[in-house]
């Protein structure tokens, strides 16, 4: 297994933990309420490791970058508006599901045609960008 995956045992010892939502093989996702106590506890002093131990979601289960990295993102969470709380079509966009091929055509006949129509707009606003340029050093008399 990979050095960030949770192997069949550690999955099931995570998941008997009340602070724990849901844990999968490379995934982990606590309760508002731990992330809450996280922040309380680090901001008393308290390190990473003995925090999570102390809540018995383990240290050395959860591992040292993921345990730092799940601090920090419970501290830029508690700062957004909507603080811990999901907000709905977060995250990244579905692909979308087609019941006939001709949906599915349409559908990358409609992308292709966005993209091609950004590719046109790049090019235009990298041409403006060069005038503009070209202008400030003639304006200044630099070559």
């Amino acid at each position: 297994m990979g050095k960030n995956y949770f192997t069949t045992e550690q999955i099931e010892l995570l998941a008997t933990n009340p602070y724990v939502l849901k844990v999968e093989k490379k995934h982990i996702s606590f309760t508002n309420e731990f992330r809450e106590l996280c922040l309380i506890e680090y901001d008393k002093g308290l390190l990473t490791k003995d925090i999570f131990d102390k809540y018995k979601i383990g240290y050395h289960v959860i591992g040292a970058s993921r345990a730092s990295a799940c601090i920090r993102r419970f501290r830029a969470q508690s700062l957004r508006m909507e603080g811990f709380n999901r907000v709905e079509g977060s995250g990244r966009p579905k692909l979308p599901v087609f019941i006939n091929i001709e949906d599915e055509n349409r559908y990358l006949k409609e992308q292709v045609e966005y993209y091609k129509q950004e590719a046109e707009f790049l090019k235009k606003l990298d041409a403006l960008e060069r005038t503009a340029i070209s202008k400030y050093h003639r304006s200044k008399n630099i070559k």
